[in-house]
Formats: C-alpha cells, structure tokens, sequence
C-alpha cells in the first residue's frame, strides 16, 4: 500500500490585507504550501490529483468546504484555495487532505493569522469602475448591516448600525452629513471631549449691529441708519417700501395712483364709489389735537379737532375764527354757539348779505304755520323784533320793541294796526289811554291832530 507524507507542510493565509480581490458573499481565498513524499522518497512524478476539505471537527463533523480534484504537479506544490466567506465564522476549522484516493490523517486545525478573525469582515474593492454597494466592513457575520459601507453610485461611504447612516463621507460630491440630530437652522457644535452633536441656535439677547440696534430677537434700525445712498428717492425704491402704493416722480407723491391732479403734489385716488380719503388720528386718549395746516410765505391756518374743549371742530387763522360742536351749532368769532349759526362781532357789522348784481335776501323758512322772525336782542332778554305769522297775527307781522313788546301788526289782508293786534280799518291807530292824542298829522298847511 502506498504512502503519502507531506512536510514542511505551511498554511499562508492571505487574506484581507493580503488578499487582492476579497468581497463579501464571494471566496476568501488563501495559499497552501506542501512537500510530498511517498515512502520517505520525494514524489516526483509530473502530476498528483490532490482535494482539500475543511470541516468544522477534528473527526468527523460537517463538511464546510470542498476544493475539488486539483492537479498538483511534482512533489513540491503551491496551490491556491478559495474557501467562501461563510467558513470563516470565527469557530475551529480542521483541514483536511486527499492524495490520490489517500485521505491523509490526522486533519489539521486551521490557526489563522493574527489578522485572519477580522479579515473575514474586510472587502477590498473589485476591480472595475463599476460595481454594486458593498459592505468594506462588518461587525459580525450576524450583524452585516452594520459597519462601513461603500456605495459605488454616488462614489461615498456610509458608516451605518443597523441599516440607518450614522455618517456620510462623498467622495464625489465632497459633503461630510452627519444626520442623528440634524435639522433646518441647527449647527454642528463639539464638547471638551471633541463629542459632536447638532445644536438649535439661539440669539435670543444678542447685541445687534450694522444698521440694528437692541436686541435679537427684536431689533430696531439704528438712528440715521437709512440714509439717501441705503434708500434712493426714485420711484422704484418708494414703490417697494410701500408695496406698491405710493409713487413718486420727484415733484409728486401719488396715494394709489400715478397720476397728480392740477397743481397737487400729493393725490390720493381709489376705485371706488363710497368715502375715499385721509385720516389725521392721535392715539393718545381723547385729548388730542389732530390738525391738517396750510402755511405760505406770510401766512398759517388751520383746522383741527378740540380734545381739550369738547371735541369741538375749529378753523384757527390767527385765533379760532370759525366753530361747529358735536350738536351741529357754528360759532363764528365764538367758540362756544347757543344756535344753530351764531355770530359774535366784537365791533362793526357781524353781518351783511350782498347779492352780486342782482336781488339779495335773507330766507328763514319754518315748517308749516310755524312762526318766525328776526329777533333783535342783548345777552339779557329779546329786545325786539319782526315775528311772521305769530298766533295772535296769522300769516301777519308783528313789530316789537323794548322788551319785545307788540307796537304795530299788519294783518294777512293788509290792515295796519298800531297798538292793537287786530286792526278794524286799513290805518287803526289806539291810544294807550282816552286823554292820549291818537295820531297826529303834519302838513305845509298846519297840523291835525286825531283823540
């Protein structure tokens, strides 16, 4: 029966950093070096059919690997095996050797090099410029998906636990994303320890600056921040500050419009149907002075709304010349009218109506058989005055003086009466007593006189 011995028999593992081309899934190859012998006496016939096993028992146990009849030529022999990724677990591997139909006995114990327990968790890359994502480091056979990984369409490398990225490298792209924690508006900020996590930013009590004063988060412009060359005075600029509402071509400001009115610098215009105007409001109780004013070379008015005397709505021209209360009474010359239109004139004439060229009057219309008149009197009582249409004078006039006292009437059919309301003839004169002379006439020819 023949014999085969081999010696100096040395396993090489090759692998991970030995190892050209190493991936995951596919062999982990490794070189196996022997000296053959047969009978003492070197073997050195051309070629040997060698096989090589590798289970997981010294005696008997599971066949993990099979290499599969190999040619070996002469005695001295190098051989490369491919075992796959799956051998290599980290639990005793027992080789096995097969020369011929010998199995050689006892099987060796696989010792791997000091690199081999993680090499069986390190791809190196394929060759080519195209290949699909594969993991370049695991943690364990049972926990693929953790590790680093390397993905060959966007050319970066995942560093990931449990499937989720913990770290992103591109290569491509040169961005560095860390996700855990990561949000719009958050900055990457360090520890002493050099810890990274994502921090939301605050500036809550920062010192503003540049054109800002006070504090974020609510900063107001500086004092003379905005000047002509930060804000120009054109049209554009004005059309954006306001929205689009104002215009303005250097010698008008238009509300609304781009269009002035005659002479106006400033027009307000709107589209509509009902009010359309301006506002003047202060804010500051109800005792304030809203004005609108007018000023020339020589000259100031204006009108404005009295807070501090009854809400009272006033035209000042060198003093308070005109006045309508909340009641709806005018005063002019008086700031405090008991009617409906009260004139005070310190002197002259507070009053006078002028028809230009053509018939003036004065109009005082009532309602229906109501009475009235032009009263003539002094702060104290009514003096005098002519009353129309009084109770005792239907449709009549009556004429009072001294304590508005009835001196004459002239009845609706045209009778006068003097010193009696109602006249019995077109002159009916009555004295105030039987000795009092009636009337007395004078003429060129004497005086008549009539008890």
């Amino acid at each position: 029966m023949k014999r085969c011995y081999i010696f100096g028999l040395s396993a090489i593992l090759a692998l991970g950093m030995l190892s050209g081309s190493l991936a995951q899934g596919v062999s982990q190859s490794f070189t196996y070096q022997g000296f053959l012998r047969q009978g003492g006496t070197p073997l050195t016939n051309p070629s040997q059919q060698m096989t090589f096993r590798i289970y997981d028992a010294l005696t008997g146990g599971s066949l993990l690997w099979n290499s599969g009849v190999l040619n070996v030529n002469n005695g001295l022999f190098t051989v490369q095996l491919n075992a796959p990724a799956s051998v290599w677990s980290g639990a005793d591997c027992f080789f096995e050797i097969q020369v011929g139909s010998t199995t050689l006995a006892p099987r060796v114990r696989i010792n791997p090099t000091p690199y081999a327990n993680t090499a069986t968790l390190l791809n190196m890359f394929q060759t080519g410029t195209t290949n699909p994502d594969r993991m370049v480091i695991t943690h364990s056979p049972d926990f693929t998906d953790w590790g680093l990984q390397y993905r060959d369409n966007e050319d970066a490398f995942y560093f990931l636990a449990g499937g989720s990225t913990r770290l992103r490298i591109g290569l491509a792209d040169g961005l560095l994303q860390y996700p855990q924690g990561a949000a719009a508006g958050r900055v990457l900020t360090s520890d002493a320890s050099g810890n990274a996590t994502w921090q939301s930013i605050s500036i809550a009590g920062l010192p503003a600056g540049g054109d800002l004063t006070g504090t974020y988060p609510n900063p107001t412009i500086a004092a003379n921040a905005v000047n002509n060359t930060k804000l120009a005075n054109d049209a554009a600029s004005l059309s954006k500050v306001s929205g689009g509402a104002l215009f303005s071509n250097g010698s008008f400001v238009g509300l609304g419009t781009t269009t002035p009115v005659g002479a106006g610098r400033f027009v307000i215009a709107e589209n509509t149907t009902g009010y359309m105007g301006m506002y003047v409001k202060t804010t500051a109780g109800s005792s304030g002075l809203p004005f609108y004013g007018y000023e020339n070379a020589s000259a100031t008015a204006w009108h404005y709304l009295d807070g501090q005397d009854g809400n009272k709505w006033k035209l000042f021209y060198d003093g308070d010349r005109l006045t309508v209360t909340p009641t709806g009474n005018m005063g002019v010359g008086t700031t405090t009218p008991q009617t409906r239109l009260h004139v005070l004139s310190g002197s002259g004439t507070p009053l006078t109506v002028q028809g230009d060229n053509a018939a003036a009057y004065i109009n005082v219309l009532t309602a229906a058989n109501r009475e009235s008149a032009v009263l003539f009197s002094n702060p104290n009582f009514a003096a005098g005055g002519i009353v129309y249409n009084n109770a005792g004078t239907p449709n009549g006039l009556q004429f009072r003086t001294n304590g508005n006292v009835n001196r004459a009437v002239i009845t609706d059919t045209g009778l006068v009466g003097i010193n009696i309301l109602a006249p019995a003839a077109r002159l009916h004169v009555q004295g105030a007593s039987a000795s009092q002379t009636t009337a007395i006439i004078t003429g060129n020819g004497g005086q008549y006189r009539t008890d």
